[in-house]
């Protein structure tokens, strides 16, 4: 009888096993350790997906996520650079991005592709019937193309819409282990009853007392007082995970705050909508980031903030105080495994009333409101939304850069995130004759002196561009072609290398178009925009001299042809 039992134990033991491995879905062989986390804020975006590390390998083999079709391949030299998309009979779709190549017959579709375009970077939409896919199949190959700063494989799970809303992939069971909780370093106590963008916070250290994070505060220990009536809090914050060979810092999976057991904040990061990827901005104070290189989680909504990943909001998060009245406050961090952290304190105000404060300078902007300002040399157009919350504008000039066409206008400052776009232009000083208005763009200068362009135009005098930041703008011209290196080819040389690189360098307007021509016939070449590198792999060639030609665009259409002879033996 009790073998009995223990046969039937065993079997069901081993088909509860089955069930588990069955369910279990790996893009790639091994334990998967995570290098970045589901929904963290990054610059103008939340991260889609989550970054599996490949310990700084590339080639190593990707698996589909489950049976499917390859409805999407995309080749780009930025973003995802080398991405794979597989749509599955259960609604869901998958995403493998920063892939080094593709699976055979993969790469065989899509470098008959390219060849057709004459395109490197490309967009394809198979038909559902040409390349389908079992769970289990390799795909790909992992790499570090695109955006991507070290080699890793970018993995993503999108809902039945298929492009819009990416799912946490930890909902799918991945093999990662976390066990860590997240930590929290220091509070920032802000004056919400004005405007938050002169506001400069409170900031205060945390340490941990067994489970509980407390504010270091002598004098009177877990007791803050403020100095105004209407507070939101700001909290560094940062995840870690078992067996990560990055830095280990990665973003919250949820956040809430409770004031005297109630709820006031809440955001979880299960779901995210492509549409609100710069409300990332906003979730965290983003001139604290910019300028003193430190992230803080915005636990308050600004008024401008309409993401979708809030619950469990009250008075937008925002902590009233009255004078002797004290409120506890508890701030709880969670990760997707139910790991969690907790600060606790007391607030109260030394204030009966609102803190008064300057008088603001500027131009009042209202964020749900459009608005536009103009004078002789300079106007900006904002359509409504474009600012989180109202703002009172500052705008100055400067003197005139060297090699510049327009002195220098600082519109506001570069630590205010925008939504999206504005119309900003700008007169030009006189132009030589041998300068055509077509060359002329629009350029910030940021703090750290390093310049980014912007698509232009010109009329009536104006140079016209779309912003999406503030800062320091001017006009130049650019009459200068994209440069290009070539580093193991010269001209009349015996040829040693199948592999050609080269490097493809514009000071201004950036890259437009790269065309490589061998014996006059289209060859590949691949670009990787990030470290400005090409890599052309010329195949079998022929014995004797061939002609590399190629010509290379800057986006206001400088160009310019490159030649090379050489012998192959």
């Amino acid at each position: 009888m009790c073998l009995r039992y223990i046969s039937v134990f065993f079997l069901i033991s081993l088909a509860s096993l089955s069930v588990v491995i069955a369910q279990t879905y790996r893009p790639m062989n091994g334990p998967s350790v995570i290098s970045g986390s589901f929904g963290e804020p990054r610059e103008n975006h939340f991260h889609t997906g989550l970054d599996l590390t490949t310990r700084g390998k590339t080639g190593i083999a990707v698996y589909a996520f489950e049976d499917g079709y390859i409805s999407r391949i995309k080749v780009s030299s930025i973003g995802y650079g080398k991405a794979v998309y597989i749509m599955h009979a259960n609604g869901l779709m998958s995403v493998y991005a920063h892939l080094s190549s593709f699976g055979e017959n993969i790469q065989q579709y899509v470098t008959k592709e390219q060849y057709r375009q004459q395109k490197f970077e490309v967009d394809l939409y198979p038909d559902k019937n040409l390349l389908k896919v079992t769970k289990g199949q390799v795909i790909a190959y992992s790499g570090n193309s695109g955006g991507s700063s070290a080699p890793h494989l970018h993995f993503e799970v999108r809902d039945a819409s298929g492009e819009s809303f990416p799912l946490n992939p930890l909902k799918y069971n991945l093999n990662i282990r976390d066990t860590i909780a997240p930590v929290f370093r220091k509070i920032a106590f802000s004056n919400t009853s004005g405007l938050i963008d002169i506001v400069t916070p409170k900031e205060m250290a945390l340490y941990k007392v067994k489970d509980l994070y407390k504010i270091r505060n002598q004098s009177a220990p877990d007791t803050i007082r403020l100095p105004y009536t209407q507070t939101g809090i700001g909290i560094k914050a940062y995840d870690l995970a078992n067996g990560c060979d990055s830095d280990g810092f990665f973003g919250i999976y949820s956040l809430q705050v409770t004031v005297d057991g109630k709820n006031i904040f809440e955001f979880d990061m299960n779901r995210l909508d492509f549409s609100e990827g710069r409300y990332a901005n906003c979730l965290i104070d983003y001139k604290q980031k910019k300028r003193d290189k430190e992230q803080f989680y915005r636990c308050y909504l600004m008024p401008g903030n309409e993401a979708s990943i809030y619950s469990n909001i009250a008075s937008n998060g925002m902590i009233m105080l009255k004078k002797g009245e004290v409120r506890k406050v508890i701030i709880t961090a969670s990760d997707y495994f139910k790991n969690t952290c907790r600060a606790e304190f007391y607030l109260t105000t030394t204030t009966n009333g609102v803190v008064e404060s300057a008088a603001p300078v500027g131009i009042l902007l209202r964020w749900d409101e459009a608005a536009s300002w103009k004078s002789q040399n300079v106007s900006i157009s904002l359509d409504s939304k474009t600012l989180y919350e109202d703002l009172y504008l500052t705008l100055d000039s400067l003197t005139v850069p060297i090699n510049a066409f327009s002195k220098i206008y600082k519109i506001h400052n570069e630590y205010t995130p925008l939504h999206k776009s504005y119309r900003l232009s700008i007169k030009t000083s006189p132009i030589p004759k041998n300068i055509p208005s077509s060359k002329l763009i629009i350029v910030r200068q940021k703090q750290n002196g390093s310049i980014s362009s912007y698509t232009s135009s010109y009329k009536d005098g104006m140079v016209n561009a779309e912003p999406k930041e503030f800062g320091n703008f001017y006009i130049v011209a650019d009459t200068m072609p994209p440069i290009l290196t070539a580093h193991n080819l010269k001209n009349n040389q015996t040829l040693q290398s199948k592999v050609l690189n080269f490097t493809l360098i514009d000071m201004l307007s950036g890259i437009n178009t790269y065309n490589f021509f061998l014996d006059d016939k289209w060859i590949l070449a691949e670009y990787d925009a990030k470290s400005d590198a090409i890599k052309i792999d010329l195949g079998n060639l022929s014995k004797g001299e061939h002609i590399l030609k190629s010509i290379v665009t800057d986006k206001v259409l400088n160009k310019k042809t490159y030649t090379y002879k050489f012998t192959t033996l």
